[in-house]
């Protein structure tokens, strides 16, 4: 190769590079078909590595899955807060996985199941933070959030917020449920209440709370629920699930700060409309644990066939 041409290569590399850096909303992705499994994976509108188009079986499950901000509190705001956000940027590429890249794939084994991960890893500030989607064969999906690190050394909560666009066979004709043993029968069997209208819900994990999301007319539905690495919510971040209707505009980069909690909440009903369930999770890091240990935090996703 002519020294010319080196020269011509890397100009364009750099112009490329810079064009990302002054694009950070822009769309990296990649193709992925694996089992049971279709799906576009996608860094873009600062909101981690998303899954697109997601097919179960041929069937739709979720247009869009991704994960806006982590909101960071510290006791007695000795830093921050902070609303940190996995960018194409922070990103770095991890030379442990085969395919040696900044979104990560592989599959393993474990628990008598076969599972693909999706993931990747971000340093911001003084955090190490490993953002993962894990997919199982049996119709299994758990978002998680992997972080360590300590910004000042005082106790603290990592409150990451996942945007679920469930779109069961299609984008119309979306219910939305949450189910609690101590619920009488509201006409959808024991413990089950449907939402009518946009809703936050303060559900502890101690109280075992499952969310139901399903087709109205083909009851395809998956459930969430939280797994048991899941804290409470608190005063900084105060709910659990939220769930919206959807519109284009509420779709892209965290438009709420640090400080600000979810919104978007303007009492829209939700019954048989085009909707999203946002999962917050609340994953608490004590000071005394160090730096070096990896706290983990994500909902717990299972795909029901009617």
């Amino acid at each position: 190769m002519s020294m010319r041409r080196k020269k011509v290569i890397a100009m364009l590399a750099a112009s490329v590079s810079l064009w990302l850096l002054m694009n950070p909303g822009l769309a990296q992705s990649g193709q992925v078909a694996w089992g049971p499994w279709q799906f576009r994976w996608e860094v873009s509108d600062n909101a981690g590595i998303g899954l697109r188009d997601v097919r179960f079986n041929g069937r739709t499950i979720l247009y869009r899955g991704n994960m806006p901000v982590v909101r960071v509190k510290y006791k007695d705001d000795a830093c921050g807060p902070y609303a940190d956000r996995i960018t194409w940027q922070n990103l770095q590429t991890d030379n442990n996985c085969h395919n040696n890249q900044k979104v990560c794939q592989r599959t393993f084994s474990f628990a008598g199941r076969e599972w693909l991960e999706i993931s990747g890893r971000a340093f911001i500030g003084s955090y190490d933070i490993v953002q993962a989607w894990f997919l199982t064969a049996d119709g299994e999906v758990q978002p998680r959030l992997f972080s360590r690190g300590l910004q000042c050394q005082v106790d603290h909560v990592h409150h990451p917020y996942w945007q679920l666009d469930f779109d069961m066979d299609g984008a119309p004709n979306d219910q939305a449920f949450l189910h609690l043993s101590s619920f009488p029968d509201f006409g959808f069997g024991p413990g089950w209440f449907r939402y009518s209208n946009e809703y936050d819900s303060r559900r502890n994990p101690s109280e075992k709370p499952v969310w139901f999301v399903r087709d109205a007319q083909t009851l395809l539905g998956a459930f969430v629920q939280p797994s048991t690495d899941d804290g409470p919510h608190d005063a900084f971040s105060s709910i659990n699930v939220g769930i919206r209707r959807y519109h284009g505009n509420e779709v892209g980069p965290w438009p709420f700060g640090a400080s600000g909690e979810l919104g978007f909440n303007n009492g829209e009903n939700v019954i048989s409309q085009d909707n999203v369930l946002w999962y917050v999770g609340h994953l608490p890091h004590n000071a005394a644990d160090g730096p070096d240990h990896y706290h983990a935090v994500g909902p717990i996703i299972r795909v029901s066939k009617p």
